[in-house]
């Protein structure tokens, strides 16, 4: 930890003031947010808040202990907006000035950083409570990854450098850079072994040539910050190495880590493009190790896609069998939305055979016969199709902007005060989108404090600027910080806020529409303002009368009620309420309950549609507000009937509920999730209510409560969508980490899964479908040491499906990229997933092999070689031959 500087007495008096201040404050989430405040020139605000940690560290708990470590190494990123610096590196990279200075800024400017947020942010944005009792820092802060901007290549002139050595080094420590990137990437969450947050935070790991821009487009990570930037340089500097010291370039691509970093593999797969740096067997020994994300994901893993497509010709003969043997099987069933259709998900494999077909004949590459006749067949097919005109086609294209031409925006600032509102209220009038209207648009959005001043000079007095006001509503965002309570920005919007309960009421209806979303933006800034309540009760009225004027039928519940007035008003509603209730009934106290009996007075579809935004928080609202809750969200879900069933769309957005919920609702729910009226997949929510209800109260011992019949009734009933939802449940509980299950993953089975499960389970074998085994196949791996075991209890009701690969099964650890079978450990666990794969892989002529198979044959021989003669193991066995 960096020492305290020696301060001057201005200095030390500031460094004794944020001692004093915050000596008994440092478990405080106030302070935690002043702290990630504080700029790289507070120096002594730091040092003291350093100093006081040391001292008071043993009376911080340990999530508070390390959301002050997070803050320490933020403190410490670089200082990537240093115009200086950059303009430094420019200079002397065109000077062809090499030196380890120039080094150290340049690796400081793209180095990957912590980036620390207070949470309540988050909070305000998404609509999450804060947590009262912060168990992991995330409950505290919002930890990402950032970096300066992607360096300008082209104006500072890298390939005019000679120096070797320079290059090397600079290489190196960028390479170290972006290693200690990656780790700090897994340290905070963003790499686990279920997913890789920073590879889709690259669109593409090297600079992308302009002759591959799309239209209005540009670099498509140009605006990219965390990985990107790094990513980009140190490609750049292997390839300029690559033409000075070949060597050099290839033993830092060789020291790559393929097996454990996503972008590392990416970097390998962009150098290897280049033959002087990769031979041709290894990118075939490379190309055929691939997962499947990797293999068909082109939009996450373009590097590997392009790489395919350029050097297939270069492949020996078996590399390109095996290959086009895997393309031709079509990307795995299990890959794509669970949502799609069978015809959708058809035609999706096809469009992706036929994408990573066209772009290996794109790149000149030597297709069989039959892989052709395949590609010829999908163009025929009459489905709708891409066109991979060039490798790289396809590809994200990042951010694009379509130019339009744009007048010259008009004057405004030279028009008089007095008429300025006149004008401006002239230009936006009228439903098409004019020139004028944008220019009056675009000056609203940019002086909001003067129209504010303006509004409440004039246009109060004067009435009527309906359409500035409505404008106002829509164009007044946040642009600062969101507790920065001092601000001209936050003055500006509390100013409004309190004019808007004096606006008459036929200004009102006709400006509704952008004034709900105004006050809904800002709500979760208004929240301690009493001039909030005052806008909310003025503005209620009109957002009632707006939303049971428009026709109700023309869209969804749900459409209506996230775009209409009303569901914008009780949206700002809940944004303004406690984040946590204190106490059983507390929004029965003012302001709250006054606009509670507002919402519950109202009528029509205005009604229905503050319930629909309400209720995904039902279990808050039935704490801070019981009887009225009860009336007005638990009673209208249990009796809701025709269109008024979606409101079990809002019920199941609010994740699992409290279990006093669930106890209100219990036949309600089961009575829903039976109803064909419901889409497949509420009810498959609803239906995942239910189990994870049943599993919890046996786990807690509880008085269970749905009765084992209610289930059975549902999953019998529910459909096909409804027991997915519930065996993917079944798996979520039995890997659940939350605190209340605790327990290994074979104590829930044994406790609690399996005795439901036998309990529950529909007996009919005609319930065995496609989608069902599919979702049974994942399940014994979650029992952890009963794999065995939930094989056979789930054996009864498994049919053939379309298994694409062994991946499905989840025998595979993803720490190693799935290369590695762990699950199957014992002969027990053989000979189960032997009878488990006989009984999911159908041998009818036509009938998907699952990629992997082979393999996994060979390590149930290894763990259990007398499997090898039993007649299921060589009906397999010949399958993966084919």
């Amino acid at each position: 930890m960096p020492r305290r500087p020696r301060l001057k007495d201005a200095g030390a008096y500031v460094y004794q003031s944020t001692r004093a201040f915050f000596a008994d404050r440092l478990a405080e989430r106030e302070t935690l947010q002043w702290a990630i405040d504080l700029t790289h020139e507070q120096t002594t605000e730091q040092a003291a808040l350093r100093d006081l940690f040391e001292l008071r560290q043993e009376n911080l708990s340990a999530v508070y202990k390390e959301a002050w470590r997070w803050i320490f190494e933020y403190w410490q990123r670089p200082n990537y907006d240093d115009l200086e610096d950059r303009f430094y590196v420019r200079r002397a990279l065109k000077a062809k000035s090499a030196h380890p200075e120039l080094i150290r800024i340049i690796v400081s400017q793209v180095k990957p950083w912590i980036n620390v947020e207070d949470r309540s942010k988050r909070s305000a944005i998404y609509g999450e409570s804060a947590s009262k009792t912060p168990r992991t820092v995330n409950h505290l802060l919002s930890l990402s990854v950032t970096s300066g901007e992607i360096p300008q290549l082209e104006e500072i002139g890298f390939s005019e450098i000679d120096d070797d050595s320079f290059l090397i080094e600079l290489a190196n420590q960028l390479d170290t850079a972006l290693l200690s990137g990656l780790f700090l990437a897994k340290r905070i969450g963003f790499i686990t072994d279920r997913a890789d947050s920073t590879n889709w935070q690259v669109r593409r790991v090297y600079l992308v040539p302009a002759a591959q821009y799309p239209a209005g487009g540009g670099e498509p990570d140009r605006h990219a910050r965390g990985f990107a930037p790094i990513s980009k340089l140190l490609y750049s500097l292997i390839e300029r190495l690559a033409e000075l010291d070949l060597g050099a370039a290839k033993r830092i691509i060789a020291g790559w880590d393929l097996g454990r970093w996503k972008l590392h593999k990416r970097l390998w797969a962009a150098s290897a493009r280049d033959r002087r740096l990769v031979d041709a067997t290894e990118v075939g020994e490379f190309l055929t190790s691939l997962t499947d994300q990797e293999f068909w994901q082109a939009g996450s893993f373009p590097e590997i896609a392009e790489l395919r497509a350029t050097r297939w010709n270069e492949l020996d003969d078996a590399a390109t069998r095996l290959l086009e043997k895997r393309l031709l099987r079509g990307q795995p069933l299990a890959m794509l939305p669970a949502r799609l259709t069978e015809d959708e998900a058809s035609g999706a494999i096809k469009r992706n055979l036929y994408t990573e077909l066209s772009r290996i004949v794109a790149g000149n590459g030597l297709l069989s016969g039959e892989a052709m006749e395949t590609l010829t067949g999908i163009e025929n097919s009459g489905i709708p199709l891409p066109q991979i005109d060039q490798v790289a086609a396809g590809f994200n294209p990042g951010v694009r902007i379509l130019a339009s031409e744009r007048p010259t925006q008009r004057g405004y600032h030279k028009i008089e005060r007095s008429k300025l509102l006149r004008e401006l209220d002239k230009d936006l009038a009228g439903d098409n989108w004019s020139d004028s209207r944008q220019a009056a648009s675009d000056f609203i959005q940019e002086r909001p404090d003067l129209v504010v001043e303006l509004l409440e000079t004039q246009g109060l007095a004067e009435g009527d600027y309906s359409n500035v006001w409505n404008a106002l509503g829509y164009y007044f965002r946040r642009r600062g910080k969101e507790n920065d309570t001092g601000d001209t920005e936050m003055l500006t919007a509390e100013r409004l806020c309190t004019m808007l309960s004096r606006i008459a009421a036929p200004t009102l209806r006709v400006s509704i529409e952008g004034l709900s979303e105004w006050l809904s933006n800002w709500a979760a800034s208004l929240r301690n303002n009493p001039a909030f309540f005052e806008a909310w009760h003025s503005l209620w009225p009109a957002a009632v009368e707006n939303a049971n004027q428009a026709d109700a039928r023309e869209q969804s519940l749900s459409d209506r009620a996230l775009t209409s007035p009303a569901g914008r008003m009780a949206e700002a509603f809940k944004s303004v309420c406690p984040p946590s209730i204190g106490r059983r009934g507390a929004l029965n106290a003012e302001p709250y309950a006054k606009v509670l009996k507002e919402i519950e007075d109202s009528t029509g579809d205005a009604r229905l549609q503050a319930r629909y935004v309400m209720i995904p928080a039902v279990s808050y609202f039935l704490l801070g507000a019981p009887d009225w809750t009860t009336r007005n969200l638990i009673k209208p879900l249990a009796e809701a009937e025709g269109a008024e069933l979606e409101l079990w769309t809002a019920f199941i957005h609010g994740g699992m509920p409290y279990r006093d919920v669930v106890e209100a609702l219990a036949q309600p729910i089961i009575r829903a999730a039976i109803n064909p009226t419901l889409s497949d997949d509420s009810r498959g929510e609803l239906a995942s209510v239910v189990l994870w209800s049943a599993m919890s109260d046996r786990s807690n011992g509880k008085e269970p409560v749905f009765a084992g019949a209610s289930i059975q009734q549902l999953l019998r009933m529910g459909g096909e969508v409804a027991r997915i939802h519930a065996i993917r449940t079944m798996e979520d509980f039995l890997q659940s980490n939350e605190a209340k299950v605790q327990t290994a993953p074979e104590v829930r089975f044994d406790k609690v899964v399996q005795p439901l499960f036998e309990e529950v389970w529909p007996k009919e074998k005609t319930l065995a479908t496609k989608g069902t085994s599919d979702a049974f196949a994942s399940l014994p791996v979650a029992a952890g040491r009963r794999f065995a075991k939930a094989v056979h209890m789930v054996l009864p009701y498994m049919a053939p499906f379309d298994c694409w690969s062994l991946s499905e099964f989840r025998i595979y650890d993803r720490s190693t990229d799935e290369r590695d079978i762990t699950a199957v450990k014992t002969k027990e666990d053989a000979t189960a997933f032997l009878v488990l794969l006989d009984a999911s892989v159908s041998g009818a002529e036509g009938a998907v092999v699952p990629y992997g198979l082979d393999k996994g044959l060979d390590h149930l021989k290894q763990i259990a070689p007398s499997l090898e003669r039993d007649v299921a193991f060589q009906r397999l066995l010949a399958l993966a031959r084919r």
